[in-house]
């Protein structure tokens, strides 16, 4: 109830239009080879992490379909809501009301002799624990956070009481992502070269035409039609693990990554390279 009336938000969940794998989400082959390679491990921990509307249960919805598509794989969630029905997995709705909460789920599933499971999201330091034990008696544990970045995901489950060392143990690897608004293929309008002048690197030097939102009525004159996904990936090694375990903030933990680290600023600009996207929807979304 407002002031002036009542107000109300309704969210859609297109059911029929579920994505059918991976691929179907528009990443490169090299992340679907590294979600692959991620879940072919015999146990640890998955996290996907982002903010509210980022594509973080549809990626781990899409994680655990792969998993449910192997055979003698029992593959298990527990969920709040289940959004989205997913074939040859068992999914469990909360419902606290009965006392059926997140650990009592968790513990619950633990007598259902899983390989993997699924947790809709870590929001407490119980569940947080309960995850982390939940991988070291050797299974896959699947879930989500809010957080910024992909450092940030595992000194937030520090802070949740997960020590450093069963983390180090266990995490098998973290995504974070963002979704863009993709570019109206229709009236998408190349950028001048002098406007390209101005970008960063290495876009100013790309060879590659990059476009600009212009507005049309196929996209209801936002110069955008539908969206894509930016990720990172990060498995740590030994250096991060030391930082974090000398209580390092967020930012300096970025410092501690690996080489081949690809930000998801990194992977807007290749998108904004490929065409896809533009430099200020980047921008806008990452805040930088």
């Amino acid at each position: 109830p407002f002031v002036e009336g009542e107000k109300v938000v309704l969210r859609f969940l297109d059911r029929t239009g579920f994505p059918d794998g991976l691929e179907a989400i528009g990443i490169s082959s090299e992340k679907i080879d590294r979600f692959q390679r991620w879940l072919a491990q015999p146990y640890g921990i998955i996290l996907v992490s982002g903010p509210t509307g980022s594509g973080k249960t549809t990626t781990l919805y899409l994680m655990l379909r792969e998993l449910g598509k192997r055979s003698r794989i029992n593959v298990m969630t527990v969920e709040d809501p289940v959004e989205f029905i997913l074939p040859e997995i068992y999914q469990m709705q909360i419902n606290p009301g009965i006392g059926l909460t997140y650990p009592a789920a968790l513990r619950s599933l633990m007598r259902q002799d899983p390989d993997a499971i699924g947790v809709g999201e870590i929001q407490t330091p119980e569940v947080a624990k309960l995850v982390a034990q939940v991988a070291q008696t050797g299974h896959i544990v699947m879930s989500q956070l809010h957080a910024r970045n992909t450092a940030g995901t595992l000194k937030l489950m520090h802070d949740l009481g997960v020590p450093v060392h069963v983390l180090q143990e266990t995490c098998i690897g973290v995504v974070s992502q963002r979704l863009l608004r993709r570019l109206c293929m229709t009236c998408r309008i190349p950028v001048s070269d002098a406007a390209k002048a101005l970008y960063p690197e290495p876009l100013k030097s790309s060879p590659a035409t990059l476009y600009d939102a212009e507005g049309c009525d196929e996209c209801n004159h936002t110069g955008y039609r539908g969206r894509i996904v930016v990720m990172e990936f990060l498995e740590p090694h030994s250096d991060f693990w030391k930082a974090l375990d000398a209580g390092a903030p967020a930012d300096e933990l970025m410092k501690m990554l690996p080489p081949d680290f690809q930000s998801m600023k990194d992977d807007g600009m290749q998108r904004v390279a490929e065409g896809k996207t533009t430099l200020a929807e980047v921008h806008r979304v990452l805040n930088d």
